[in-house]
């Protein structure tokens, strides 16, 4: 395999397929604190869009700067979910209903990792520190972004998310 890299100031930027999903990946610097700090950022792309106003991202500096401007956060009713994630969507109840226990399950695990991270109607978004220096390291990020991807666009679980519905039903303390 070839060591591909993104470097410089500039912004070089890759772009391709990967396991289905087109994906940009962008190296950038930007000034904090009068220094430069290089930054990447990748995106993968949904087949279509999700159509529900989707927006999900860790609760921080973020979040509480969208409650600042009155963006008020969809409650789910799963209040560990609640607490830690950003929600907003067009409507309440088409929000609970798409984000199944399994959904929030990977969502949850996805945005919790390192980085800025969001999840929108059109697909995710990482933003990480620093450049990603090689093709296996770009290729770490796009896996954990198709594998959540497969969650949201699926309408029909694996196995894993089935266990993971009944345990949440209850059916598995039966």
């Amino acid at each position: 395999r070839s060591k591909r890299r993104m470097k410089g100031l500039g912004s070089p930027t890759l772009s391709g397929v990967y396991k289905g999903y087109e994906y940009t990946a962008e190296a950038t610097s930007r000034v904090f604190n009068r220094s430069m700090r290089a930054h990447t950022s990748v995106k993968l792309t949904f087949p279509q869009s999700l159509d529900l106003g989707l927006h999900l991202e860790w609760q921080g500096m973020a979040g509480e700067f969208l409650s600042m401007l009155g963006k008020q956060d969809v409650r789910i009713g799963d209040d560990a979910f609640d607490q830690q994630v950003v929600i907003h969507g067009d409507d309440p109840e088409t929000l609970r209903a798409f984000l199944t226990p399994t959904r929030r399950f990977h969502c949850q695990r996805f945005l919790m990792r390192r980085g800025r991270r969001v999840i929108h109607d059109g697909g995710i978004h990482v933003e990480l520190r620093g450049r990603l220096q090689t093709e296996e390291a770009l290729d770490g990020v796009l896996e954990s972004m198709a594998a959540l991807a497969d969650q949201l666009v699926d309408s029909i679980p694996p196995p894993l998310s089935q266990a993971i519905e009944e345990q949440s039903s209850g059916a598995l303390d039966e």
